[in-house]
């Protein structure tokens, strides 16, 4: 499992909450009527703050982030919605079950489903068919990234991602080996083997000296 699909950068982007200036911040954290009347079901500062933001953010990207990376300045500003005064941002935490709770309303809402198995599935048979045509891995990781968004699907994690790619392209390998292996004798096998190895007292495959 060693296929590196993003930069470390780009991995940490991908898996950290949008980075919102002010006026981004104003425009996509509207506290209208619908959210405030779910806001309502919510008990505690804490609680109230982390759903909104939740909500806010999988609006924004279609994901949902663990509340240690929520950033204070959306947290602050959500306290500020709220009319929570004087919130300190540092001391913001959420539960995991609250957690999961609140992301099954947000999905509904959204008219959204969770990344699990059929979403898998999905991504998988997407993955395989780019395979065939011997797509490099971080196109399909980006057509990974539509086709979930365009199925109102949650994206998850950039591991979650890279794993599914890394298993379909193992499986679309195995199945090319099989496929030669049923079509070669044993004759063919023995030529590959032959063309494969090292040309005498040179590192040097006797292939490559043949396209020379």
């Amino acid at each position: 499992r060693s296929l590196k699909i993003l930069s470390a950068a780009e991995q940490d982007e991908f898996d950290s909450p949008p980075l919102l200036s002010g006026d981004s911040r104003k425009a996509h954290f509207r506290f209208n009527q619908i959210l405030q009347a779910l806001v309502k079901q919510v008990k505690g500062d804490n609680h109230q703050i982390g759903f909104v933001l939740m909500f806010y953010y999988f609006k924004i990207v279609q994901k949902f982030f663990f509340p240690k990376s929520f950033r204070n300045q959306d947290i602050g500003y959500v306290a500020r919605q709220l009319k929570i005064l004087d919130f300190e941002a540092d001391n913001f935490q959420l539960d995991k079950h609250s957690f999961k709770r609140y992301k099954q309303t947000i999905l509904q809402y959204y008219g959204c489903t969770p990344f699990d198995q059929a979403a898998q599935i999905l991504l998988h048979q997407k993955i395989y068919l780019l395979a065939t045509s011997h797509v490099k891995p971080k196109v399909i990781f980006n057509d990974c990234v539509d086709l979930l968004l365009a199925q109102k699907i949650e994206l998850p994690k950039y591991n979650s991602i890279r794993n599914v790619i890394l298993d379909t392209i193992k499986d679309y390998t195995v199945s090319v080996l099989q496929q030669l292996t049923n079509c070669l004798s044993l004759e063919h096998i023995a030529l590959l083997d032959e063309l494969l190895s090292f040309m005498d007292g040179k590192a040097v495959y006797k292939l490559t000296s043949l396209k020379s």
